[in-house]
């Protein structure tokens, strides 16, 4: 993939621009980067074995572990199931919740680590993007502006899971833009993360990319382009198209916006138009 490619994250969102910033959204940013890291009293939660930090702080992963869990979470009512609307008629046809009742229960963020595999992720991020984020995830969990907000005087991590999601719902309509997006940028990211991962293919009754048939494309793609190279006229610098051709597009693999979480990495040839970015943990 090109170096631009590579700036995309699997919903499309770029790492260099996350999430909007007004003059007063970076005031606020600086704002909660500045509160001393005592006063924070962020919920700490415990690293799986074998996974270390490359871009988060304990303290970042732990927020980013909690906003995953609810925004992950089933959104129906306690004890509605997702066949019962509540009007009486079903959500989804009946042969999809058939299908549903079927596949093995779906993993859980904290399962598949979704905030260790967003750690990875951005690990790569330029400086101003990982101090933005970084000063993001710090408003977030800050007590004072939850009550400032309308909300408890306490941490996100430290509220129940109710208080949570009333917390994301004041940010997904707030008149401000820098809550707006910085929610809607982890929100993606939280389910990009977790769609990528193939323990979760069962569960969704996606049997996996057809990793051949774009295998096949790939190859006939290579040596259309190698039959064109190979039929330059003597003298014509290396690569250069003839005159009387235009030049073969770069870079003319297939790819999708997830290309950045293949299982191949950053690097790889080759994704799936699934629709759900795809990949092993990071």
């Amino acid at each position: 993939m090109s170096g631009a490619s590579n700036e995309r994250s699997p919903a499309g969102v770029s790492r260099r621009s996350l999430f909007k910033k007004t003059l007063g959204g970076a005031a606020l940013l600086a704002a909660a980067g500045a509160v001393p890291i005592a006063l924070r009293q962020t919920k700490l939660r415990d690293l799986p074995a074998g996974r270390a930090l490359k871009f988060f702080t304990p303290a970042e992963y732990a927020i980013v572990a909690a906003i995953a869990d609810r925004v992950l979470a089933e959104q129906l009512p306690p004890g509605v199931e997702p066949k019962d609307a509540p009007g009486g008629e079903p959500i989804l046809p009946r042969e999809i919740t058939g299908q549903i009742a079927t596949n093995p229960p779906a993993p859980s963020p904290a399962e598949l680590d979704v905030a260790g595999r967003i750690d990875a992720f951005l690990a790569p991020s330029d400086p101003a993007t990982a101090r933005d984020f970084k000063q993001l995830l710090a408003l977030f969990d800050n007590a004072l502006f939850s009550l400032l907000g309308g909300g408890p005087p306490k941490p996100f991590t430290q509220m129940a899971p109710a208080q949570q999601d009333r917390h994301l719902a004041r940010w997904a309509h707030s008149r401000l833009a820098i809550q707006r997006t910085g929610y809607q940028a982890v929100k993606r990211l939280c389910g990009a993360i977790y769609y990528a991962a193939p323990e979760g293919y069962a569960a969704a009754g996606y049997p996996g990319p057809p990793y051949e048939l774009v295998r096949e494309v790939n190859a006939a793609r290579d040596a259309a382009a190698n039959a064109a190279t190979n039929s330059e006229p003597a003298g014509s610098p290396i690569g250069a198209a003839p005159a009387n051709q235009a030049a073969p597009a770069a870079n003319t693999k297939v790819n999708s916006h997830s290309g950045s979480l293949g299982s191949g990495g950053e690097n790889a040839n080759v994704t799936s138009h699934s629709g759900s970015p795809h990949g092993g943990a990071p």
